[in-house]
């Protein structure tokens, strides 16, 4: 018999949830070091994670198909058990693939873009009503504010986390030319820095544990 542990049902009544409410439901986070693919910098007190959303199954928390088009959501999570702030104010994440292929995370602004490029979102233009005596209407959210709102809560836009804290996000990556975005690839994170401004060593962080874990849930 398959027990499923206290995650798995806390992200199985996410996915519920948003299938129900058709929005945008963030994922239930665990400590960084729980994940397979993680990083840990002992002296600093921080551990990164991350966890790939390459199935349809586990992208379906989204209420857009960002798989479809190309664009790989990635979760990274951070845990701060020191006892002083850590600063993402310069993230910088680079995933390097096993074919030495580099994708950088994209920026909200371009991931838009790919999705208008796509016709996966399409602005709403209302048209005129022929008739001239205003008529009551419900009001509706064009695609494109659905977007940007699942972005606004998705992406991971820390400019910090602080002490004894941890914190998740989605970062973007652009794998429509690559044939395959998670076998021998790394996520590379740099640019974090702690409360007195000196940056940390970068995290490296294997997706084909991530993977192997998942396949294992």
């Amino acid at each position: 018999m398959v027990r499923c542990t206290a995650a798995c049902a806390l992200f199985l009544f996410a996915l519920a949830q948003a299938k129900e409410e058709k929005t945008y439901v963030a994922p239930p986070v665990l400590h960084a070091r729980t994940y397979a693919a993680h990083d840990e910098q002992p002296l600093e007190k921080v551990t990164v994670a991350v966890d790939p959303y390459d199935s349809p199954a586990k992208a379906s928390i989204f209420t857009v198909q960002y798989l479809k088009y190309g664009l790989l959501p990635v979760q990274l999570i951070v845990s701060n058990d020191g006892d002083e702030p850590i600063s993402f104010k310069n993230l910088k994440a680079e995933l390097v693939t096993g074919r030495k292929a580099k994708l950088e995370a994209l920026p909200q602004a371009e991931v838009m873009r790919r999705l208008f490029q796509h016709g996966e979102i399409r602005p709403h233009v209302s048209s005129p009503s022929p008739i001239p005596i205003p008529l009551p209407h419900k009001s509706r959210t064009s695609e494109v504010e659905k977007a940007q709102e699942e972005l606004d809560h998705a992406l991971f836009n820390f400019i910090a986390v602080e002490p004894h804290t941890t914190r998740a996000g989605f970062l973007f990556f652009d794998s429509s030319l690559v044939h395959d975005a998670i076998s021998g690839s790394y996520v590379y994170v740099s640019g974090v820095r702690n409360a007195h401004g000196q940056e940390l060593i970068y995290f490296e962080l294997p997706l084909e544990k991530a993977e192997a874990q998942g396949s294992t849930k």
